[in-house]
């Protein structure tokens, strides 16, 4: 077992593969952060403009 995991941890096709992996998690939380950020701008937006214009009628 300890000879399986030394050869998978030097082979050149899991790095790529791991790198490959970590990329696309880092890609995701990113984009998930990027969706709320925006989601949340959104809203504060909304909740002026409904705001303002209870105040105005």
């Amino acid at each position: 077992m300890t000879n399986f995991r030394k050869e998978m941890s030097t082979s050149p096709k899991s790095r790529s593969m791991a790198f490959t992996v970590v990329s696309a998690a880092t890609l995701a939380i990113a984009g998930l952060y990027y969706a709320g950020l925006k989601s949340k701008r959104e809203e504060q937006q909304e909740s002026i403009y409904s705001t303002t214009v209870l105040i105005l009628s």
